[in-house]
C-alpha cells in the first residue's frame, strides 16, 4: 500500500477518536421497557402470619427483588455463611418493608410503625399474640445514611405502635431472638460491648497456609465459603461471637446472661426457667460449615449459670455422606413438658453400612437434670423426627435411604409402639399430610417449627396437606383418631 494511502487511512481513523472519547462508557444502569420493569418488580402477595390468639393476621409486604443498594453491601464468606460486617447479620437483608395487622373478626387493619427505608425480617408474635417482634437491618443508603446494624423492634398488636427495644443484635448465626413464655421478655444474641476493631489481615504473612490430611480415609463433600486461613478464623471468631441478654419488650431493661461465646442454637424452655445453648468452639474446620464445628451443649439458668452439660460434640469431619455423627445430636426442648430435653444417638456408629438391629435411639432428660437420661424409643431405620401432642403422645418417624421408605409410629407411655404410616418417601399421592401444631408454643414467625406441639382434641389430631392426585392438587384438612386410626 502506498505511503500516501496509509497516511490518509490514519487521518480518517483519528477523526473518529474524539467522538468515541466524548461518548465514553455508560455510567448508569440501562433500564428495559416499562412493562418489563413492572413485571420484574411486581410485589408478591403479602406473607400472612396468624397470631397465637387466632384473632389477628400480620400481613408482611415485601419486595419482589433485593435492591442494588442491598446487594452492594460488603460481604464476608466464612464457615459456610455470607455476612455483612457492617451489620453483624446475613448479607441478604430482609425484603419486608411494611407490616399491617388485620383483625380477623371485623377486617380492621392498622399499620405497624416501621423505620425509614425499612429492611425487616424475623417477624414473631409473643406467645399470647399481644405483641409482634421484628428485626430491622439498617443498610447504609441515601434514605438511611447510618453506619449499619440490626435493631429489634416490638409492636403493640392492638395499636400497631412499635419502637426499638434494643440495638446491636447479632444475627450471623441465624434468628437472634426468641420470646420468653412471660410474653414480656425477649432472649436475644447481641454484639458484645467493647468488642474492639475487627482483625486486620497482616500485610506480610507469618507463614504458609497448611492443611494436613491424615488419619482414616473418609468421604468429603464440597462446600462454598469455607474458612481458608488463620485470618479467616480470627474474622469468624470476631463477627460470630455474641452476648446473650434478656430484653424487656418495653425497652427499659436489659439483663446480660453468662459470658460471650459463639452461640449456635439458643432456646428457652417452655417453663422459661432454663435456656438450652450450643456453643461453637475451636478448632474451626476448613472443610465443613460451622454446623459441623465442635460444640458444647449446655443447660443454663436465667442468670447464665451452667446447670448441666448435655454433650461435648466433636467436629463432624469424616462423617459418612449418607450417615450421621456417632454421638448425640439434635438436642431440643420437649414442648409438652416444662423443661425436658430430647435428643438422638446413633447405634450404628453413624455409618449406614454397619449391620445393626437398630440405627438410632431417642433419649430425654428432665429438670433438674440430675438424674439419668431415659430412653423414649429405638428406630430400625434412621431417625427422621419426633413430634409430641398436647396430651403427651409421640409421633416418631424413621426413614430408610436405600428403600426410600418412611414410617411413623405412635409411641405412648406404657404401650407398645403402633405403626401409623408406612409409605414411599416420594409417593406424593400417599402423603397423609402434616400434623397441625399450636402457634402459641415454639416459633411464632415465618415457617413455624418442625418440632411444634401437635394439637390434640380428645383422641384426635389434625392433618393438612396439598392432596396430590391424578386430577391435580386437592388441598385437604383431615382429622385423625389416634386410637382407631380412622
Amino acid at each position: 500500500m502506498p505511503a500516501t494511502r496509509l497516511i490518509r487511512v490514519f487521518i480518517l481513523a483519528l477523526a473518529f477518536v474524539p467522538a468515541l472519547i466524548a461518548q465514553g462508557p455508560t455510567s448508569t444502569y440501562l433500564l428495559p421497557p416499562k412493562d418489563v420493569i413492572a413485571a420484574f418488580d411486581a410485589p408478591p402477595l403479602p406473607e400472612a402470619i396468624l397470631s397465637p390468639s387466632n384473632k389477628v393476621l400480620a400481613l408482611a409486604s415485601r419486595r419482589g427483588q433485593p435492591t442494588i443498594a442491598a446487594l452492594s453491601q460488603p460481604m464476608l464468606r466464612l464457615a459456610g455463611a455470607r455476612v455483612n460486617p457492617k451489620t453483624f447479620g446475613q448479607h441478604r437483608a430482609g425484603l419486608v418493608y411494611a407490616i399491617k395487622l388485620k383483625t380477623i373478626a371485623n377486617g380492621n387493619e392498622v399499620d405497624v410503625t416501621t423505620p425509614l427505608d425499612a429492611s425487616l425480617s424475623n417477624l414473631k408474635f409473643s406467645p399470647d399474640g399481644s405483641k409482634l417482634a421484628f428485626l430491622n437491618t439498617k443498610l447504609n443508603t441515601k434514605l438511611n445514611p447510618q453506619t449499619g446494624g440490626i435493631d429489634v423492634w416490638v409492636a403493640d398488636v392492638a395499636t400497631g405502635k412499635a419502637k426499638v427495644v434494643s440495638g446491636h443484635v447479632n444475627s450471623t448465626t441465624g434468628d437472634p431472638c426468641d420470646w420468653m413464655p412471660d410474653n414480656t421478655t425477649l432472649l436475644c444474641k447481641l454484639v458484645p460491648a467493647a468488642l474492639g476493631s475487627a482483625p486486620q489481615e497482616p500485610a506480610v504473612p507469618s507463614g504458609p497456609n497448611v492443611q494436613v490430611s491424615e488419619g482414616k480415609t473418609a468421604q468429603a463433600a464440597t462446600y462454598e465459603d469455607m474458612i481458608r486461613t488463620t485470618h479467616d478464623e480470627a474474622l469468624f471468631e470476631y463477627y460470630f461471637t455474641s452476648q446473650l441478654a434478656l430484653i424487656n419488650s418495653a425497652g427499659d431493661k436489659k439483663t446480660l446472661i453468662g459470658h460471650r461465646a459463639i452461640f449456635g442454637a439458643v432456646s428457652p424452655s417452655p417453663s422459661g426457667d432454663f435456656i438450652l445453648v450450643t456453643k461453637i468452639k475451636r478448632p474451626f474446620s476448613h472443610l465443613i460449615p460451622m454446623n459441623g464445628f465442635p460444640e458444647d451443649v449446655e443447660v443454663w439458668d436465667r442468670t447464665g449459670a451452667v446447670v448441666k452439660q448435655i454433650a461435648d460434640r466433636p467436629s463432624r469431619e469424616g462423617t459418612p455422606l449418607t450417615g450421621v455423627e456417632p454421638g448425640p445430636r439434635g438436642h431440643h426442648w420437649r414442648l409438652d413438658q416444662p423443661a425436658t430435653i430430647v435428643w438422638t444417638e446413633a447405634l450404628d456408629g453413624g455409618d449406614p453400612k454397619n449391620k445393626v438391629p437398630f440405627r438410632d435411639k431417642v433419649i430425654s432428660i428432665d429438670a433438674p437434670f440430675t438424674g439419668q437420661p431415659s430412653e423414649l424409643g429405638k428406630t430400625e431405620w434412621r431417625f427422621g423426627g419426633i413430634l409430641f401432642t398436647e396430651k403427651g403422645a409421640a409421633l416418631l418417624t424413621e426413614f430408610d435411604r436405600i428403600s426410600r421408605r418412611t414410617r411413623t409410629w405412635i409411641v405412648e407411655p406404657g404401650s407398645e409402639p403402633r405403626k401409623l404410616w408406612d409409605r414411599k418417601l416420594d409417593a406424593a399421592y400417599d402423603n397423609p399430610g402434616t400434623p397441625v401444631t399450636r402457634r402459641d408454643v415454639g416459633d411464632r414467625g415465618f415457617g413455624g417449627r418442625a418440632d411444634g406441639l401437635v394439637i390434640q382434641t380428645g383422641d384426635s389430631i389434625y392433618l393438612i396437606g396439598q392432596g396430590a392426585s391424578k386430577e391435580g392438587d386437592r388441598p385437604f384438612f383431615d382429622r385423625l383418631n389416634l386410637k382407631t386410626l380412622a
